[in-house]
């Protein structure tokens, strides 16, 4: 009877699944950043070892 209003919440029964990926995306980061780190200080290594 109501389309848009049953659209909408569709749209709004995906907020659990926005925070999973929300969260998901800071322990990537987190991933990323401690590995870049790791990167940069075998860099330094190598170029010191060199």
């Amino acid at each position: 009877m109501w389309p848009l209003l049953d659209k909408i919440t569709e749209r709004q029964q995906d907020a659990p699944r926005a925070e999973f990926l929300r969260a998901q995306i800071e322990d990537l980061t987190v991933q990323m950043r401690e590995t870049e780190q790791e990167l940069e200080h075998l860099r330094i290594t190598r170029k010191t070892v060199l």
